[in-house]
């Protein structure tokens, strides 16, 4: 028997007392055992349970999302497109959840978002959607997609809560695979379907591997448990056990069904019985082994490290730290691993981030140059993963075949040896570290240039384990070199000099254009002074100087080129700063300007040319005007004369016409000098009060000569209530405006009516805004005519010009007027319809201004006013007018029906006035007027006809008895009509009726107004002091400034009347002594002054004047001035009145006998007679006074002026030529005005030479002379 040994005793003796230890071990094992198991099967279907509810939750979320969509607006009533648009936005805004939302309609049509063709109308899930029920497929393929996928069909209901479409949606299984494939064990292998209702499976998990189970599993499971909920199920099949948890997922058809294998659920319960095991080995093993426990722990603990190290070999450094607590050689060890482990995964995570968070692609390659590792910028620069590339691809897959191919016929160069296209050339690249340029293709075909290095990788045998390739995309620094290279060629390629240069003057780069301008080669001349004389490279440094300053410069220089030219260039000059170094430098970039220079001296002697031709032009126009006017006021003067002597009726209309026709002609003088003035910018309006009624009579009076020959014809003239009585303005221009656009409406239109309208668009305290309006039923004009209207020497077309006349000045003077007066004049206008002008102007409101009543003197207000007027429009506003006149008016729209009326009315119905109109279409002729007015004349009525002017004149021959009480010439306005009325009132209230218009008296006599005249010149002062008496004012007479201080000293005058050049002291000097004496503040003082320059004006009131009054005087003018610098109302409306009388035809103003004699002076060459006799109120004996004084005066003028020329003491000449001007233009010589005019205008010149005076001085002495001698001739 073999001797046992202790040891091997006492291990047999604790093998015995094994036994109960393990049926102790094996009755606790299966106890634990079934409460575990219990455990997990109750936890694994929490989990399972859980899972469904996920599940349900995410689709039900879904659900309500669509069903938000299908009941917004835009789906229930929008548009096909607008619903696409929205579903489009929807989709995006949920963050792509959906594969694709749509619209299915009644007729099955389909809206997607994803654009696929198809119709799912009747399949049987539609069909439940249209028929009210929200509907969740189970996952199918439809037929317009091969995508498994479920929808979520919702209906759409509109207004009439009926279904009128579906809304879809399809959610790809990819969408609910986190929430169908889960692992309940932990594994990646559980079995993972969906069954629906019918126990049908609609999705199973796609697994690598053979599945777990069997079909036949899934169909031995009872559909009617799946109804219950949840549950499990226990199954062996094939000697394995199986346990099937399934799940209800809510709201829906679906259950979820997962198959575990019992063996991995109970894994937890091994370990149970590992332990018990173990507890009962260590048991024994204390006994057995006890003086092994020491050793065993040491084994324990060192495979503790040795797991360490296992997993660290594996590149896994994230292990738990091994125990340190003990001091023994094991936990030292333990120390070293736990430091080598940190200190390891420190280094691989730096490594890491070198390798992936640079802008630098690494390709690791092995040893048979196959791709075995991407970073991250490989990866984004080639677009491939590394797992698409980890089945041996190599780089000839990214690498530009060309390029390749290039590289082997280099290599074969190289070498000596043939390289073929491929793998070859990398392994010939591979025994070499390189760095060169390739281009890299992306999987996406995009082509990126890359500078690429590689490094050869070996072991420490020197064995080749592979090759790392480096690359760096170098895109933007070929883009850079690129724009630099294309900057360069620009700039090379400019037809200017482009330059750089540092602040010492070196030049650092000039391009071609440069050198070519320069004249230097490429490296010739690196200082860029020998290119500048002295004083243009001053200029060019102070340039420099400016450009560091405000960051560039730039002027004119000149350039010396090589060769020794110069050249006159313009410069730029820009100041620079490196950003790196902070270096200042400069650029210039230089054109040559020697065409540029030649061109301006062109333009400027073109320039001068036509100036001095336009200077030309405008002395022309002003001589031709002269010329032409000298007649013509011969013209208007002696029919001013006439008017005032006793003429027959007939005769005074046969002077209205002569005065009419000659202001025609002056007008279009007027016409040609104004667009001359507008041409030249010298176009000034005045400002004084003037009243606008007045102004309309006067533009009627001149109207009424175009109104004959015009049938059915009416010029209407509508003015408002609320007009201001005075207004403050430029009348003269205002009348000239209106005219020009009234003689247009007349001349255009044959038949009809011309309305011109004022409109009082905004009434304040001191202003009034008036809209003046012109409207006819003329010919009108097309749109192509109306837009050529308003330029100059333009009418509608040439047949227009040919058949109406007129220059085309008209409306271009009045366009340019009003603009200059605020206004814009505008146009409307229908061919065959009509024409409608129109334009609105502000003006001052003179205080106390406003329109006050008219009112009829003399006439029986209890008898109506009769108005005979076909026209309805101008009968209606006759009746105002005789309204406003406190008249009542009654309105007949035929002479036949006024007729009857007149001959069966009563003696009480009878009417006090008849206002016929002449020329209406039952007015037959005389015998129609002559019955007419018998029937009046015998019952007592007034009549009062309105006719054209050549009416008038067939009117005032018939006898005293046949012609009407007052006769109106059309057009007539309220105020031409008050006046008519009141003088034909006050004739009849006479006891002696005339039949002649009476006469005005003369003005009040103003024997306590003092007036002091300050002239030099004899002759002006005889015609301003027989004005001045013709007035009544006392005159007191001053030749000189002095005199004039001297007389204020003496005496009180209440206003001064005072010539600017006179000898000892003049006009200016008077006046600036004169208002430095606070007593004389208030005293007015007028200018009388022949210079007609409005500079020169304003300079007279600026120096203390208070009005200034242009030679030759007018005595009306000088009678209204004075009076109303005297400041007296009543007597400035009585001026008002007696001018206004004047002008009158047929109302002579009674100064001595009315019927003055014919002057018996003889007619003077180069003397406007009846223009001096107007101006000294017919006195014969005046004129002659003022003749012989000038002869007297001016005898010798020519040789003194000529003498004073030619010493230059031109002031003195230019004060005596002033004088002559004065008083020529007072005497009416207007040759020899018109010549003091023009000398004394170069006169005033800054430096005057010989050749610029003499031809005018010629000129004054031969006009002068003549005169001289003719008024000598006829012993005056």
């Amino acid at each position: 028997m073999m001797k046992q040994s202790l040891r091997t005793k006492g291990l047999l003796l604790v093998l015995f007392s094994l036994i109960p230890l393990l049926i102790a071990g094996a009755v606790c094992y299966v106890s634990v055992s079934k409460t575990m198991e219990q455990s997990i099967m109750e936890q694994t279907s929490s989990k399972q349970n859980n899972n469904a509810g996920n599940l349900s939750a995410w689709l039900s979320t879904r659900r309500a999302e669509i069903i938000m969509l299908s009941n917004t607006t835009v789906i229930t009533s929008g548009t096909d497109a607008d619903k696409l648009s929205y579903l489009n936005k929807e989709r995006v805004r949920l963050g792509f959840v959906y594969h694709s939302l749509g619209y299915i309609g009644l007729n099955g049509t389909m809206i997607q978002t994803d654009g696929m063709p198809g119709n799912i109308r009747n399949d049987s899930y539609v069909l439940q959607a249209f028929q009210g029920a929200t509907v969740l497929t189970d996952p199918i393929r439809p037929g317009y997609s091969q995508e498994k996928q479920v929808l979520i069909l919702v209906p759409v209901y509109g207004s009439n809560k009926e279904v009128q479409g579906v809304v879809y949606a399809s959610i790809l299984m990819s969408e609910l695979e986190p929430y169908l494939n889960y692992s309940l064990d932990g594994s990646d292998v559980n079995d993972n379907r969906v069954y629906n209702a019918k126990g049908e499976i609609v999705y199973e998990a796609e697994k690598d591997g053979t599945r777990l189970l069997d079909q036949k599993i899934w169909n031995r499971l009872d559909a009617n448990k799946l109804k219950n909920g949840s549950g499990m199920e226990k199954l062996k099949i094939g000697g394995r056990k199986h346990v099937l948890f399934y799940s209800k997922v809510d709201n829906t058809s679906w259950y979820l069904a997962v198959d575990v294998p019992l063996s991995r659920l109970l894994e937890k319960l091994y370990s149970v019985l590992y332990i018990i095991i173990i507890s009962i080995s260590l048991a024994e093993a204390c006994i057995i082994l006890l003086f092994s426990i020491y050793f065993n722990r040491i084994i324990n603990r060192l495979k503790s490290i040795l797991s360490v190290t296992e997993h660290a070999a594996a590149g896994r450094f994230e292990a738990d730290r091994l125990p340190e607590a003990t001091g023994d050689e094991i936990g030292q060890l333990a120390r070293s691993v736990n430091g080598m482990n940190e200190h390891l995964r420190e280094m691989f995570e730096r490594l890491d981030a070198i390798i992936n968070q640079n802008q630098y692609a690494f390709i690791i390659l092995n040893e048979q140059l196959r791709i075995a590792g991407l970073n991250t910028k490989a990866e984004e620069l080639l677009g491939y993963r590394l797992s698409e590339l980890e089945n041996g691809a190599t780089p000839l897959i990214f690498l530009d075949d060309a390029e390749v191919r290039d590289m082997a016929a280099r290599l074969s160069e190289e070498l000596g040896k043939e390289v073929k296209p491929g793998l070859e050339v990398l392994i010939e690249l591979q025994r070499h570290s390189y760095q060169r340029e390739w281009t890299y293709i992306a999987k996406d075909g995009t082509r990126t240039p890359v500078l690429e290095s590689s490094n050869s990788l070996h072991d420490r045998n020197g064995k080749l384990t592979g090759m790392v390739l480096i690359a760096f995309n170098n895109t933007e620094r070929k883009q850079v070199e690129m724009t630099r290279n294309r900057l360069l060629e620009i700039v090379e390629s400019a037809k200017d000099l482009i330059a750089s240069a540092d602040t010492r003057g070196n030049l650092i780069y000039i391009n071609g254009a440069g050198r070519k301008l320069l004249n230097i080669g490429e490296d010739e001349h690196k200082d860029i002074r020998p290119f500048f004389k002295r004083h243009a490279y001053a200029k060019l440094m102070k340039g420099a100087f400016h450009a560091f300053s405000h960051g560039y410069w730039e002027g004119d220089m000149e350039l010396l080129a090589f060769d020794g030219g110069v050249i006159h260039v313009s410069a730029v000059v820009v100041a620079h700063h490196d950003k790196l170094t902070g270096e200042l430098y400069y650029s210039c970039i230089a054109r040559d300007i020697a065409e540029q220079i030649t061109v301006q001296e062109e333009l400027m002697r073109a320039k001068l040319e036509a100036e001095e031709a336009n200077q030309a032009k405008s002395r022309f126009l002003a001589l031709m005007s002269h010329e032409i006017r000298t007649p013509l006021n011969g013209i208007i003067g002696l029919s001013q004369l006439v008017r005032k002597t006793g003429l027959s009726e007939t005769q005074k209309e046969y002077m209205d016409k002569i005065s009419s026709s000659s202001d025609t002609l002056l007008r279009l003088v007027n016409d040609i000098l104004d667009f001359s003035k507008i041409e030249a910018g010298k176009v000034d309006m005045e400002r004084f009060a003037f009243q606008p009624e007045e102004l309309l009579r006067k533009l009627t009076d001149q109207l009424s000569v175009f109104m004959g020959g015009k049938e059915n014809f009416e010029f209407i003239v509508m003015t408002p209530s609320d007009l201001p009585n005075t207004m403050i303005g430029d009348p003269l221009r205002l009348e000239q405006i209106l005219l020009n656009l009234s003689m247009n409406a007349i001349k255009f239109t044959n038949r009809g009516r011309v309305v011109l309208k004022l409109d009082v668009k905004e009434l304040t305290g001191d202003s009034a805004v008036i809209r003046f309006q012109i409207k006819d039923t003329g010919i009108g004009m097309t749109a192509d005519q109306l837009s050529r209207l308003f330029k100059p020497f333009t009418q509608a077309d040439s047949s227009t010009t040919r058949k109406y006349g007129g220059t085309g000045l008209g409306l271009f003077i009045a366009t340019h007027f009003i603009e200059i007066m605020g206004g814009k004049l505008k146009a409307e206008s229908v061919h065959g319809i009509g024409s409608r002008f129109w334009f609105t102007l502000t003006f001052p409101v003179a205080p106390s201004s406003l329109q006050k009543p008219y009112q009829v003197v003399g006439a029986d207000k209890e008898r109506p006013a009769w108005i005979v007027e076909n026209d309805p429009e101008m009968a209606a506003l006759l009746c105002r007018w005789l309204e406003s006149f406190g008249l009542a008016a009654l309105v007949f729209y035929s002479w036949k029906e006024v007729r009857a009326r007149l001959q069966r009315v009563g003696v009480g119905a009878l009417p006090g006035l008849m206002l016929l109109d002449m020329e209406m279409e039952d007015m037959y002729g005389m015998e129609t007027w002559m019955d007419l007015q018998r029937q009046a004349r015998e019952q007592g009525v007034h009549t009062a006809v309105m006719t054209t002017t050549y009416g008038r004149d067939e009117l005032l021959q018939l006898p005293e008895a046949a012609r009407p009480s007052t006769v109106l010439a059309k057009p007539i306005t309220r105020l031409a009509l008050l006046n008519a009325l009141n003088g034909m009132f006050e004739r009849t209230s006479e006891e002696n009726p005339s039949p002649s218009r009476p006469l005005i008296e003369p003005p009040p006599a103003y024997p306590h107004i003092r007036v002091l005249l300050v002239e030099d010149n004899k002759i002006n002062q005889l015609v301003s002091v027989e004005g001045l008496k013709a007035y009544g004012f006392m005159v007191g007479l001053a030749e000189n400034g002095r005199e004039a201080l001297e007389k204020l000293e003496q005496e009180e005058w209440h206003i001064v009347l005072m010539d600017i050049h006179m000898p000892e002291m003049d006009g200016e000097e008077a006046v600036r002594r004169i208002r430095e004496n606070p007593k004389y503040e208030r005293l007015p003082v007028i200018a009388l002054t022949a210079n007609g320059l409005k500079a020169d004006h304003d300079r007279y009131i600026r120096l203390g004047m208070n009005d200034v009054i242009t030679k030759p005087v007018d005595a009306r003018q000088l009678y209204e001035t004075v009076v109303r610098w005297l400041g007296k109302p009543e007597q400035v409306a009585a001026a008002r009145e007696i001018v206004a009388a004047a002008d009158r035809p047929g109302l002579p103003v009674k100064r001595g006998n009315p019927r003055s004699p014919k002057p018996k002076l003889p007619a003077i060459s180069g003397l406007d007679m009846p223009s001096l006799l107007a101006r000294v109120g017919g006195k014969e004996q005046i004129v002659r006074h003022m003749l012989r004084r000038f002869v007297q005066d001016y005898e010798l003028f020519a040789q003194e002026v000529r003498s004073n020329l030619a010493a230059g003491n031109m002031s003195e000449a230019k004060k005596q030529v002033h004088t002559l001007k004065g008083a020529s233009g007072n005497l009416s010589a207007l040759q020899v005005m018109d010549a003091a005019t023009e000398i004394d205008n170069i006169l005033r010149r800054q430096t005057v030479a010989v050749q610029d005076w003499l031809p005018a001085m010629e000129r004054l002495e031969r006009h002068l002379a003549a005169l001289l001698q003719a008024i000598q001739a006829q012993s005056i």
